[in-house]
């Protein structure tokens, strides 16, 4: 199609060159493009049925100013992001650092080591005082003295 400023769009449109209306029924509309430039919006209004209006034909272009704004938030925005994921990053080394992420790693065997050393010294213990039981036992049995 051929537009009045004599411009012929065919295929699909450029990546990132479109622009949303914030609302398109009513007595008022408008857009907010998504990329600096100048755009060409060609309006055609109509009541549904038969009456329509002639075309209007606006440019509209970002100022300088605008375009600055734009470049701060972007610098802005990056910067966010990125301290945001060094935060986030940070705090999972920092909650990880000490939590064992082996199930052999010294750090979570340590315990289970001293208790299995507790609980073998407790049989040790026990098995000692049976057999000093069944010496003595058999000690008395055959009448030998202490």
């Amino acid at each position: 199609r051929t537009f009045s400023d004599g411009a012929t769009f065919t295929g699909a449109r450029r990546a990132s060159g479109g622009a949303v209306l914030s609302s398109y029924v009513g007595n008022l509309t408008g857009f907010q493009p998504d990329v600096p430039g100048t755009y060409a919006l060609i309006a055609t209004l109509t009541d549904g049925c038969t009456a329509t209006s002639a075309e209007v034909f606006v440019e509209v272009s970002w100022s300088e100013a605008c375009d600055a704004l734009a470049a701060a938030a972007e610098e802005t925005s990056t910067a966010v992001s990125v301290f945001l994921f060094l935060l986030a990053v940070s705090l999972v080394w920092f909650a990880s650092r000490n939590v064992a992420a082996h199930p052999l790693d010294p750090r979570a065997t340590r315990d289970v080591a001293a208790r299995l050393r507790e609980w073998e010294e407790r049989k040790a213990a026990v098995k000692r005082a049976r057999l000093r039981e069944k010496w003595e036992a058999e000690r008395d049995a055959r009448g030998e003295l202490p």
